[in-house]
Formats: C-alpha cells, structure tokens, sequence
C-alpha cells in the first residue's frame, strides 16, 4: 500500500477495512504501520469476539518491533485476559522468549535471564504436556 492509501486508511471508519489492511501489514512486516491500525482496533472491538485476533497481532507487533518488555507485557494479558483461547499456550510461550531476548551478556545483569527462566518454568508447569517441552528446557539449561 502506499502512503496516500496508509493516510486514508488512518481516517476511514471501515473497521473491517482497517483489520484486513493491518493484516497485510503485519505479513509484509510493517510492524508499525500494523500496530498503530490494530491499536485503535483495539478499542473499538474491545469485549468482542474479534478482540481476541486484533490483540494477538498486536502483541506480536510490538515483539516485531523488537520492543520485547511491551511485547511480554501484552502476551501476558493476552493470556489473563483470553486464557481459555487455543491461541493461550502460544502467547504464554512468548512471555519467557521476550525475556531472553532481553537477557545481556553474562557479565552484566541478569534479572532478565533469571524472569526469562522463571517465566519458561511457569509455561512448563502450565502445559506439561506442550510440544514446546524440550525447547522450553533447552532455554532454561
């Protein structure tokens, strides 16, 4: 899409139309584009079923912005918030890689490796039964 259609897109009030183009934008790995869409989508579809979509892409958004603490943030209330979804296991395994994106290197703090740890062990004892065990382990070792 170009920056005109971007423009128009940010006035319309065509929610489906907003959906669909944050979408192609998340696809094309327009993060920002997609998350500045999906943030108004946001409210506008809070407490409905389609509210469940619009946040996932928009948790995957800010983890596509590299912005790894809002983006553990967000897949954490995805999971308080739609923890009966069958996308849950998914956005919970996505809160500890968010925290070992965040981990430096050994020399300086480790807080964020040790919640990145803390955070896989509470997927693991959630799901202990994921198809993620061993990559779950294999980042906890």
């Amino acid at each position: 899409m170009s920056c005109s259609e971007y423009s128009e897109l940010l006035k319309s009030t065509d929610y489906d139309v907003k959906f669909e183009a944050a979408k192609e934008y998340y696809e094309e790995k327009e993060y920002f584009k997609a998350e500045t869409l999906l943030k108004e989508l946001l409210t506008v579809y809070k407490g409905t079923k389609k509210a469940e979509q619009i946040y996932y892409y928009y948790a995957y958004c800010q983890y596509g912005l590299n912005d790894y603490d809002f983006a553990a943030f967000h897949f954490k209330n995805f999971v308080k918030n739609f923890s009966k979804s069958e996308r849950a296991e998914e956005m919970h395994y996505m809160i500890p890689v968010c925290y070992s994106k965040l981990s430096p290197d050994p020399s300086l703090d480790q807080s964020h490796t040790q919640k990145a740890i803390e955070e896989f062990q509470l997927f693991l004892d959630k799901y202990p039964n994921t198809e993620r065990k061993e990559e779950a382990n294999n980042e906890i070792d």
